[in-house]
């Protein structure tokens, strides 16, 4: 009876991570901007995002929001239901919920042959597991000093980076060539049949325009590494690095939840360290390490004569999670030594061009807030919104950019504010955003025309794709007539584009459109740009 219970709460297990993981992939594939709605100059989210949702119950991300903005939004309150859950029944998040531990397990399972000798050395509990709490309080403190944001190393925001600037965009492309190559064949069934299916997949916004991510290589490169380690130690990231891991093993030295061991019934095989995804000591002969334990069942479920078994006991054998006080001394020195050099790293960095998204607070509570989940990038209708690397120093990594030169942000959108799930960028209705009577528009910055290589100013020829495409009426640019060095069509002197500074937005329209090759001749700067209070 007890064998079959355990073979029962294996497989739910298993569901449920399967259905959190499917879940997780739909919310970030479909947190897309609905295209119809756009073309009518009404935007709105087709899904909610992944971050909106997922980490609203993450705890890791809440307290790393309570530190560095010393607030927290209503939403993360939900927290504290998982934070409930941990300190009664242990790290079930990492074991049933978390879509990253899913696929941590996953690749696992994929590990050749030749790495099996040793496995269960590799297996076992190793002191290295001790980094993950050491990180977490580096975390912590760098947040809470400078403008860091500790949710930017979050399970669920290196998945869902790793989803939105490298895995979707890399199937898109395939997707999209391999249907246009077979399109193109010249074989006639298939090619109709091609055809049908790239329609068929267009309209729901599967294929189509290819998207763009500046960040991809690195990024992907970075969620490959955390998933390749796992065919060496079983779920590496998790036990080694994990700062929501470790704050969740934290919490669940309170649970009364126990692995009991009948010492008498073992007989020292192994096969319960041998399949253990966190190293927590199942084995006859350790103490049971509470923390470390990711309630996989494993354990009880490979033992040959029942020795073990997981209950609500008080005297079972049980050990807290060694912290190796060095590792938390020195998560803690390597934090507060940290902040000095991020403060630098932002000093040093030049911002003309750092152009943030429309209802960005304020840059170092910006910085703060922003949980580099890429939430605001997936939805962007136009491609816009990248993420930096250095650009606005180490503690701006990830957190988004607008690059006009790649996309430009449309007059009426406000899909980044509404699918933020931290306020770093304030939710704004179209008319704040476009401004009315004495209200001022959201001003990104400002643009300059380079006349050393603006086709009018330093050819004297006319172009003027500039002015065209300016949304703001009356125009922002203008035509600045006056002796050239060409006739226009009608023998007059060519027109010049010219910037109306103070009705200009930045919304960087001119510079996507302007033909010139390389840089453009137009450029958008941060020059006078608002941010939300």
């Amino acid at each position: 009876m007890k064998r079959s219970r355990t073979v029962v709460l294996r497989r739910l297990r298993r569901l449920s991570q399967a259905a959190f993981l499917l879940l997780f992939l739909a919310l970030v594939f479909r947190a897309r901007y609905a295209s119809d709605a756009m073309d009518l100059g009404a935007p709105d989210v087709a899904a909610p995002s992944a971050a909106g949702r997922f980490l609203d119950f993450d705890p890791f991300a809440a307290l790393g929001l309570l530190v560095s903005t010393r607030a927290i939004r209503p939403a993360f309150l939900w927290a504290l239901v998982t934070a409930a859950a941990t300190l009664l029944l242990g790290r079930f998040f990492c074991g049933w919920v978390c879509p990253l531990g899913a696929l941590n397990q996953a690749c696992g399972r994929l590990a050749p042959r030749t790495q099996r000798k040793g496995r269960l050395a590799r297996a076992s509990h190793l002191p290295a597991q001790a980094m993950k709490y050491g990180l977490l309080a580096a975390l912590l403190v760098a947040g809470a000093f400078a403008s860091l944001q500790p949710a930017a190393l979050d399970p669920l925001c290196i998945l869902a980076r790793g989803l939105v600037f490298s895995v979707f965009p890399a199937v898109h492309l395939l997707a999209a060539r391999l249907l246009s190559a077979t399109a193109d064949s010249g074989l006639p069934h298939l090619a109709d049949s091609a055809e049908a299916a790239f329609a068929f997949l267009e309209r729901r916004e599967l294929v189509g325009e290819i998207v763009f991510h500046r960040t991809a290589l690195f990024t992907g490169l970075l969620l490959a590494a955390v998933l390749a380690a796992n065919l060496v130690w079983p779920r590496a990231w998790c036990r080694f690095l994990c700062p929501l891991g470790a704050l969740l093993g934290l919490l669940s030295k309170c649970s009364p939840v126990r692995l009991f061991k009948r010492h008498p019934r073992c007989t020292t095989c192994g096969r319960c360290a041998l399949l253990c995804q966190g190293g927590a000591s199942p084995e006859g002969a350790a103490a049971w390490r509470g923390p470390e334990c990711l309630l996989c069942l494993n354990c009880e479920a490979a033992c040959p004569e029942d020795a073990l078994g997981f209950g609500f006991r008080e005297d079972a054998d049980a050990r807290g999670p060694d912290l190796a006080r060095r590792a938390l001394i020195a998560g803690i020195g390597g934090g507060l030594l940290s902040i000095p050099l991020l403060r630098l790293s932002r000093g040093r960095t030049n911002r003309a061009r750092l152009i943030r998204p429309p209802g960005a607070l304020p840059e170092p509570r910006f910085l703060a807030a922003c949980l580099r989940c890429g939430a605001c990038t997936r939805i962007c209708p136009k491609n816009a919104i990248h993420s930096t690397i250095l650009e606005a120093g180490v503690e701006g990594i990830w957190t988004p950019r607008v690059i006009p030169r790649i996309g430009y942000c449309v007059y009426s959108c406000t899909l980044c504010g509404q699918v933020c799930p931290s306020g770093a960028l304030r939710r704004l209705t179209p008319e704040e955003k476009k401004g009315s009577g004495q209200v001022r528009p959201v001003k990104l910055g400002t643009a300059v025309v380079d006349r050393t290589r603006c086709i009018p100013w330093s050819q004297g020829m006319p172009c003027l794709a500039c002015e065209e495409v300016c949304p703001v009426s009356p125009k922002a640019i203008t035509e600045d007539v006056g002796p050239g060095l060409g006739l226009n069509a009608a023998g007059g002197a060519v027109g010049r584009p010219a910037v109306d500074t103070f009705k200009c937005i930045g919304c960087g329209r001119c510079e996507h459109i302007c033909p010139v090759e390389g840089e453009a001749a137009i450029r958008v700067y941060s020059l006078g740009e608002s941010r939300a209070e």
